[in-house]
């Protein structure tokens, strides 16, 4: 396994546009009991977008690899975890965009053998800004999904964390949002679903003066696999968990939590 890296930067007087993408390399098929898939790569990067006075947007989209399949009783490769702190910037007097998501890879299928592993995503975001006239941010971590297995055994899913705190002078809209991975189906006799995983949001927002606040913290939790044979059983659905805070001067300032669990 290795990593992934996207570096994205942009300049302009009038607008600036700096977006990037990182992918991790999945992992391997493995054959064979006493074997297993390959473990997937992670993947991570960086964006910055720079304007004069007109609209600067930067986004970063980071994605763990899956695990490699197990064939004929070997076990599942394990999902890439992901973590990006602080990786999007941005400059200007005008609108100022900010994007930061990232999504855990899933655990590897397989046939017979023990499903691997999820990838648990983590997407943390600090920054203050003192120019822009409008200033959004969204910050996303997306779990993976837990490995399935046809007669073996499957994995749960894994955590979504989403976590920013921003300011700014001008208008300010904040959003949050942490979805816990769905747990790995059973696919035959031997095989019972596993459960899904804690999807957690936490958002800050503050702004000065008459501007206004609006902030979003939305937790959702991964569904539970199925089980699809007698005597066997689905995975459990989990909660979630959403904190929203939001500050102005003279202005109006709105925080709403939501979850889904």
């Amino acid at each position: 396994s290795g990593t992934a890296n996207a570096q994205a930067t942009a300049a302009g007087v009038a607008s600036a546009t700096a977006t990037a993408y990182a992918y991790g390399g999945h992992g391997g098929a493995g054959i064979d009991g006493g074997n297993k898939g390959g473990n997937a790569a992670t993947a991570n990067g960086f964006a910055y977008a720079a304007s004069g006075s007109g609209t600067a947007s930067a986004s970063l989209t980071a994605n763990g690899g899956s695990g490699g399949t197990g064939y004929s009783g070997a076990n599942g490769g394990n999902g890439a975890s992901v973590t990006l702190t602080d990786d999007v910037s941005g400059s200007t007097t005008g609108t100022l965009y900010l994007n930061q998501t990232a999504n855990g890879g899933a655990g590897g299928y397989s046939y017979g053998g023990t499903a691997g592993t999820a990838g648990k995503a983590t997407s943390n975001l600090t920054y203050a800004n003192g120019n822009a006239s409008s200033f959004t941010t969204t910050v996303q971590a997306t779990g993976g999904t837990g490995g399935s297995s046809n007669v073996g055994t499957t994995t749960a899913g894994s955590t979504g964390n989403a976590s920013a705190t921003v300011s700014g002078v001008g208008s300010l809209s904040l959003s949050a949002y942490g979805t816990g991975g769905a747990g790995g189906s059973g696919g035959g006799s031997n095989s019972s679903g596993s459960n899904g995983a804690s999807g957690n949001a936490v958002a800050q927002g503050t702004t000065a003066g008459s501007s206004n606040a609006n902030v979003l913290a939305q937790g959702s939790g991964g569904s539970g696999g199925s089980g699809v044979s007698a005597g066997r059983k689905g995975g459990d659905g989990v909660t979630a968990t959403a904190t929203a805070a939001a500050f102005t001067g003279s202005g109006s300032a709105n925080a709403t939590a939501r979850t889904y669990g």
